[in-house]
């Protein structure tokens, strides 16, 4: 179940227009990664474990969404090589005193 919740992510991350659900995805990790972490140092019956599998349905159900989402909106497109979108041509060429000779 945490994989699916990194892969969701990941789809959710892929496309443009779903910033809510790629950060309602990572909320889910981190609930799910404090239960494994948390759940390790207590006892395991004295632990309300049933927030834990309400998240793991979510993030099921968050999952298959994406993927369907992903098949049908495809990928955003693959973000600039240069940083901010700027031109190569356009940036300024600073000098470095390390290489210069």
């Amino acid at each position: 179940l945490l994989y699916f919740s990194f892969r969701a992510a990941a789809n959710f991350r892929a496309m443009e227009g779903f910033e809510q659900e790629y950060l309602f995805m990572v909320a889910c990790q981190v609930c799910m990664l404090s239960v494994l972490i948390f759940g390790v140092q207590v006892d395991v019956f004295n632990f309300p474990l049933k927030g834990w599998w309400l998240v793991a349905g979510l993030t099921y159900v968050m999952y298959i969404h994406s993927r369907q989402q992903l098949a049908q909106h495809g990928p955003a497109p693959a973000p600039s090589p240069t940083p901010w979108g700027v031109p190569s041509g356009r940036l300024a060429a600073l000098p470095n005193p390390v290489t210069r000779r």
